[in-house]
């Protein structure tokens, strides 16, 4: 069986869809709401 590099490429490309939509969210958050602030 010699289907993990696909598997960890799926788990790869996953955690950065959720690193990034997570990024994301966070900047349409602080745009939609201006009470928000970063340091």
């Amino acid at each position: 069986n010699n289907d993990f590099p696909l598997l960890q490429g799926i788990v790869f490309f996953f955690t950065i869809l959720i690193v990034a939509s997570t990024f994301m969210a966070d900047l349409l958050y602080a745009y939609i709401d201006p009470r928000i602030r970063y340091d």
